[in-house]
């Protein structure tokens, strides 16, 4: 019985390091995939689809980076097409779009940023004599069994802003910047009436509309 009770704590101290280098052989591997080109080309090409199901329109991603230690993602050369001719000036366009995640969310939050900031976004909005628009429609809403009022996003952001972005309706050009504080933004779509519904709330805002 003495010589039993010597050896069990060898035995935990051994079990204890066996799960110690599982933990830390996981982790390795895990962070060696999460920076391979592999997991790259996914995340790249997830996104994209994600985006492309939201929105509705075609999309074009040139690059994904990511810092996971700030909780930050870099997307740069992102363009979003609409329902343009193929020689007009895509829906969206940004050079680049940067998000830094928060690490709790509220119940009825459904996304929480610290800081989102657009460069050079443009916009191309046609709308056409019969109230037409160039604006896709989310692939989401035709999925079965949905609501008639599709929510698109809810967003509270702690900063955002917009760097040098510019309107074009109906290809006249309308400067804005934009930098906002506490901003709440959302977006649902009206299937019935093909609609944007928007609704965007900020604690303190300076924005720059043309002149």
């Amino acid at each position: 019985m003495s010589q039993a009770r010597i050896h069990q704590p060898g035995k935990r101290l051994v079990l204890e390091a066996a799960i110690g280098l599982l933990l830390l052989a996981v982790a390795v591997s895990l962070g060696w995939y999460v920076g391979s080109p592999q997991f790259k080309h996914w995340a790249h090409d997830y996104l994209v689809r994600s985006l492309e199901d939201s929105v509705g329109g075609k999309v074009e991603l040139g690059n994904l980076e990511w810092d996971f230690s700030k909780l930050e993602f870099v997307a740069t050369d992102l363009t979003i097409h609409g329902l343009e001719g193929p020689e007009e000036i895509p829906y969206a366009h940004a050079d680049r779009v940067v998000v830094r995640l928060k690490l709790r969310f509220s119940l009825r939050q459904k996304i929480g940023l610290r800081f989102f900031r657009v460069e050079r976004p443009v916009v191309h909005l046609i709308v056409l004599p019969d109230g037409r628009t160039n604006q896709p429609t989310p692939k989401i809403v035709f999925q079965a069994k949905r609501s008639a009022v599709e929510q698109l996003f809810d967003l509270a952001i702690n900063r955002a802003e917009i760097s040098g972005g510019m309107l074009l309706l109906n290809d006249h050009p309308i400067p804005i910047d934009l930098a906002a504080q506490s901003l709440r933004a959302e977006m649902t779509y009206v299937r019935a009436d093909k609609r944007y519904d928007g609704r965007l709330q900020a604690g303190m805002a300076a924005t720059r509309v043309s002149d």
